[in-house]
């Protein structure tokens, strides 16, 4: 059977690696066509266009994604844009607010999901800390039904990764404050694109 590549360049990367994904995959994206880490305001042009089309693989490429969330610094593009400039994990939770989090259900997807080779080749050469099933690609449309999105709220940085205290329904537990707990569910009927809902803990 011909393998199944990708072109970077003129560089072929082989899909070789086949894995069953998380049923919540993470694609994390500009909010700009211009693709600038650093946003553009009143720029929301490429998140329009993920609504309308959803996330469309080109000829020779594929579309990736994250296998989960985990810590910031080992989330892409987080780990290209600022960590590779020496950033602090507070400094990328600073700017989380200027990218976009497309949380996809794999379980409305029927092909398959392959290891991204790119990623790898990078972790075996200069991120030993990273696993490479946490980044992930595939030769598939995700269609807009698949796709919900998700933005970081910037509030309370500070008490992340500290104790936390919750009351619901009559029932108190402590937990840590993690950084995903600010990502909120995005409300697309608000005309300045910017305003935001339900946590992720409790989005459907």
């Amino acid at each position: 059977m011909k393998p199944i590549t990708i072109l970077k360049g003129n560089t072929p990367w082989n899909l070789t690696t086949v894995i069953n994904p998380k049923r919540y995959v993470w694609h994390i994206s500009y909010r700009s066509v211009q693709r600038s880490f650093k946003a553009i305001p009143g720029d929301f042009s490429l998140r329009k266009k993920i609504r309308k089309e959803g996330l469309i693989y080109k000829k020779d490429w594929a579309v990736f994604a994250h296998n989960g969330l985990v810590k910031p610094e080992f989330i892409f593009p987080f780990c290209i844009d600022h960590f590779s400039f020496g950033d602090s994990v507070k400094t990328v939770m600073d700017t989380m607010t200027s990218y976009d989090f497309w949380r996809i259900d794999t379980l409305q997807l029927n092909e398959e999901w392959y290891v991204d080779p790119l990623m790898t080749s990078d972790i075996e050469k200069r991120y030993p800390k990273m696993n490479k099933h946490w980044f992930i690609c595939t030769r598939q449309n995700i269609p807009p039904t698949a796709l919900k999105l998700f933005t970081f709220k910037d509030d309370n940085l500070d008490d992340i990764g500290k104790l936390k205290i919750n009351h619901y329904d009559g029932v108190t537990s402590v937990n840590f404050k993690k950084w995903t707990d600010n990502l909120t569910e995005h409300v697309w009927d608000n005309p300045l694109e910017i305003e935001n809902t339900k946590s992720l803990a409790k989005a459907a």
